[in-house]
């Protein structure tokens, strides 16, 4: 075959995509000379900003180089959290799997299993890893240890300190005050029924 036809029928067969929005991403779409233009994931390359509309999971690691890098979180919890239970944050999944309410505040136990947190006497619950069950599926599906949380039954003040409770699994406004107790503060009132949860690493105990 001609060589120089042998190219031209190559150049023939190729297609052109063309999206119609300025800065969106292409993405395979499983069919040969096509793609997805995603107006959910875009990149201007004037500013050197790519912008994501909705999830990112990462399986690796997410770098912010020392020399250069920083970060911003801007958010609004009041706003985001609409149903009881909705959270976001820090969480861990460790420990044993057990049957759990959602919302309730546990501690992290010597054998690795999170149990009943309260502010009672001797206080060892009130002293270890803090956190919230974000599921009634198992305790390692996630705790929240540092985020915010919704929970529709508080009556909590904005702006106001958040304590341990002496009731077991719950947090209170009032501080503990009986002899032995222990007074920890496990965050702030974002709105009357909602939590920055972040445990002080100190406490108090009473005598």
């Amino acid at each position: 075959m001609d060589p120089d036809l042998e190219y031209s029928e190559s150049l023939s067969t190729n297609n052109t995509i063309s999206p119609t929005t300025d800065n969106n991403i292409l993405t395979a779409n499983g069919t040969a000379n096509s793609a997805n233009s995603e107006p959910n994931l875009t990149f201007n390359g004037s500013t050197n900003v790519l912008n994501v509309t909705g999830s990112v999971i990462i399986s690796s690691s997410l770098e912010v180089t020392r020399t250069s890098g920083t970060y911003l979180f801007n958010t609004d919890p009041v706003n985001r959290l609409v149903s009881n239970g909705d959270h976001y944050g820090e969480l861990l999944s460790i420990g044993d799997v057990g049957s759990a309410v959602v919302g309730q505040v546990r501690y992290l136990s010597s054998t690795s299993t999170w149990l009943a947190a309260n502010a009672n006497t001797n206080g060892v619950q009130a002293r270890s890893l803090l956190a919230i069950t974000t599921t009634g599926s198992g305790h390692n599906r996630g705790m929240l240890v540092r985020g915010y949380f919704k929970n529709t039954s508080w009556s909590l003040t904005i702006g106001s300190p958040v304590y341990l409770s002496t009731t077991n699994n719950t947090i209170t406004s009032t501080a503990p005050s009986a002899s032995g107790n222990v007074v920890r503060v496990v965050g702030y009132a974002v709105a009357a029924d909602e939590i920055y949860f972040n445990p002080s690493q100190d406490w108090i105990e009473l005598v």
